[in-house]
């Protein structure tokens, strides 16, 4: 199965590569507007007729998923597109499971404080085959300005999923690329202009 993992478009609309699967990890927009999602919905709708399949995890600039959920699945859903707002998914016999928070940072949206964050953790099924979370876990791809922004509960978490091939984020964009650890393939696909976007085979 070719995994095709771009995140962080904020706006932009690059030309994706072919493939079976195509995740986006977040950050379509700036600010979430309803009529900025929307224009980047269309993008993805136009891309996605590349992939069997199509999974979208919000992140924290978009705003729009959190404050009207109902209104945001519905879009996804008419488009085909699979969003998953901390949910699992099974595809090919492979279970995905997706989730837009991050630790508290200026109040944007999927915000969780640091302390409270474990408890959605916990509720990741132990089968996950593929992770897709907007943020990255502790010291994995997560360094930005001279610090760690990465989830210590989240790195405990991705330790005892041993089910667990590929695990797929994005939200710091410096720390872009692919790093193999303990059998498990991480990717943070946050995206830059004439990017190479990073494709994974399970």
């Amino acid at each position: 199965m070719k995994i095709v993992m771009i995140s962080d478009t904020h706006g932009l609309c690059p030309e994706i590569p072919s493939g079976d699967i195509l995740i986006h990890a977040g950050d379509l927009t700036n600010r979430g507007y309803r009529s900025d999602v929307h224009r980047q919905l269309c993008w993805l709708e136009k891309e996605m007729t590349k992939f069997r399949h199509t999974i979208l995890v919000p992140g924290n600039h978009d705003f729009y998923f959190e404050g009207r959920s109902r209104d945001s699945k519905k879009d996804c859903r008419d488009l085909g597109i699979n969003l998953l707002l901390h949910k699992e998914l099974v595809l090919d016999g492979i279970k995905f499971f997706g989730s837009p928070y991050t630790p508290n940072y200026h109040n944007w949206a999927f915000n969780v404080a640091r302390n409270e964050i474990s408890k959605y953790w916990e509720q990741i099924p132990s089968d996950t085959r593929v992770l897709i979370t907007h943020g990255p876990p502790y010291r994995i791809l997560d360094f930005e300005e001279q610090v760690h922004y990465g989830d210590r509960e989240l790195l405990k978490k991705v330790k005892k999923l041993s089910d667990l091939k590929l695990h797929v984020f994005g939200h710091i964009h410096d720390s872009f690329g692919r790093l193999e650890q303990d059998g498990k393939i991480f990717v943070n696909a946050a995206y830059r202009k004439h990017q190479q976007i990073l494709v994974e085979e399970i």
